[in-house]
């Protein structure tokens, strides 16, 4: 079972990082929020055909009576992470927007600590200030300074976290196409709305019909359910680890579409940001088995 949750979380990341370059090339002909809208569409429509697929559908109901608070919760946390996710793209990139993103992960446990009471020990703090340097590094630099450009991609990569802080801690109770069929659905209301007051909210411009269609399906409903499969294999924190590599996959796909890559700073501040997000993960999931173990 171990070795089918490695594979899911592997195969996920190739996926979700589709999502950063087709929102990129969505955004290129279209406003970043009427491009979400567009996206969370067929996402949603993703998200349905899976649970339909899977047979979820009979359980549906009842678990959405039983949950709906932190499903709600949950997806509110995708709302925002999406607008700001899309925002991000149009204004540094998809590549620094998924290296930024990683700081939500030092987030989550930081709150963990403060709300939880959990400890936190010398290498989770070495993590934490390789993932801050990181982070620093990129924003700062004289070669690029990014300044405020950042907040997009930090607000919503915390808000998204600490979502997802609560969906692990219930994926036990809640199949995970539940939570695509309900986050899909939350996001779409909530970003057509957003979109909507803020005048944003246009007719797309559709340049090729399989990149607002299939991708979203791909990489959003089905890369996102395959992370929450894995975590019922291989727990939340190995699959949180894999994860954290799939900047270096939109890196790769960047390269091979458009022949563009980082700046040499930048890649190096990304590296920084995901060794600090790997010791983070590690050293806090050892944390928690030892405090287990000792109770």
């Amino acid at each position: 079972m171990r070795s089918k949750g490695y594979l899911l979380v592997i195969s996920a990341i190739f996926l979700i990082a589709m999502s950063a370059i087709g929102s990129d090339f969505m955004i290129k002909s279209n406003t970043p929020l009427t491009a979400a809208v567009a996206w969370s569409i067929s996402a949603t429509i993703g998200s349905y055909i899976l649970l339909f697929i899977t047979k979820k559908h009979k359980v549906f109901i009842p678990v959405v009576k039983e949950h709906w608070k932190i499903l709600l919760l949950v997806s509110f946390s995708s709302v925002v992470g999406t607008i700001c996710w899309f925002t991000s793209i149009s204004i540094i990139g998809p590549g620094l927007s998924a290296f930024l993103g990683r700081i939500g992960t030092l987030v989550m446990v930081v709150l963990s600590i403060i709300f939880l009471k959990e400890r936190f020990n010398l290498f989770e703090g070495i993590g934490g200030l390789l993932t801050l340097g990181g982070v620093l590094l990129i924003t700062f630099s004289p070669v690029e300074y990014l300044g405020w450009k950042v907040i997009y991609i930090i607000v919503g990569s915390s808000t998204y976290h600490i979502g997802q802080l609560y969906a692990k801690k219930h994926i036990h109770k809640i199949p995970p196409e539940v939570f695509s069929a309900i986050g899909g659905t939350v996001v779409l209301i909530g970003v057509t709305t957003y979109a909507f007051l803020t005048g944003e909210l246009h007719v797309p411009v559709i340049k090729n019909w399989y990149v607002i269609t299939l991708v979203p399906i791909l990489a959003e409903s089905l890369g996102n359910y395959m992370v929450l499969c894995a975590m019922l294999h291989i727990g939340a924190g190995k699959t949180y680890l894999i994860r954290s590599g799939f900047p270096f996959i939109i890196i790769l796909y960047s390269f091979i579409l458009y022949k563009e890559m980082l700046h040499s700073h930048q890649l190096i501040g990304g590296l920084v940001i995901t060794s600090g997000v790997i010791f983070l993960t590690i050293f806090r999931k050892k944390d928690k088995i030892t405090k287990k173990s000792s109770t």
